[in-house]
Parts: C-alpha cells; sequence; structure tokens
C-alpha cells in the first residue's frame, strides 16, 4: 500500500523547501515501487506562485494523506498572521498520521500549536527567530 504524501505551499514559498523533500520521495518510491504517492497541496488548489516567481499548479486538499509536510517561505510571517490558514492548516494535521515541516514552515506549525512543549532541532538562524514568535 503506497502512502500519500501532502506537500502544502503557500504564496512565495521557496522552492527547494518544496523540490527538496519531492526529490527525496521520488528516489525513495524508484527504490521501493509502490511506497509513496506525492500532491503538492494548497489551501484551495490551482496556481501558487514561489518566491522565485515560478508557479505551480496544486491540488486541493485530500482526505486520503499519510503525511503531511509544510513547506517553507519568506512570507510564513503573513501566513501565521491569517488565523483562516493556520486553522486550516491544524485541520489538514489532525487528519494525517504524520505532520513535518521544511525550514520556515515549522513557523506555520508552531502558530497552530501543534508544537507546544515540543523541541525539535532547528538550523542556527531559524532557532533564534524562532524562539522570539514562538516562545511555547
Amino acid at each position: 500500500m503506497s502512502r500519500r504524501i501532502d506537500l502544502h505551499v503557500l504564496a512565495g514559498f521557496q522552492l527547494l523547501d518544496l523540490t527538496g523533500p519531492l526529490t527525496v520521495f521520488e528516489f525513495a518510491e524508484e527504490i521501493a515501487p509502490g511506497s509513496y504517492r506525492t500532491a503538492v497541496i494548497s489551501e484551495s488548489g490551482g496556481a501558487v506562485t514561489a518566491s522565485s516567481g515560478l508557479e505551480v499548479t496544486t491540488a486541493s486538499p485530500s482526505e486520503n494523506r499519510d503525511t503531511l509536510i509544510i513547506v517553507g517561505g519568506y512570507t510564513i510571517d503573513a501566513a501565521t498572521a491569517s488565523q483562516a490558514t493556520v486553522d486550516a492548516v491544524r485541520l489538514l494535521a489532525s487528519r494525517s498520521r504524520r505532520t513535518a515541516s521544511v525550514c520556515t514552515g515549522a513557523i506555520l506549525l508552531a502558530a497552530t500549536g501543534l508544537l507546544d512543549g515540543d523541541e525539535r532541532p532547528l538550523i542556527g538562524g531559524l532557532r533564534f527567530g524562532f524562539s522570539l514568535t514562538t516562545p511555547r
């Protein structure tokens, strides 16, 4: 049985934060065919523009996901300011067996309350910004 991996993007996402995980699951699928299916999703599906200007076509969220990955980007602060976005991500995470993030996507996960009291490894510069924005 294959596991569906949904990579959630927001306007202004970092292209590398999307393509890195996609490539990992591509290689995993090559090694063990039938293991993973990936989908790039957004809140409502459709075109989403990366910080580089590249437009990516996304699907609407599915109910059949195993893992939700929140993709990082420079606009993550604006996303955390939107209660609707925070609530949507919280709901998606509640319907996922596993939830993860790439880089600044952790800030959005923290805004949902999912990381309260949890300690995760963070890269240097992100660790400082994270402690300022999410003191829990």
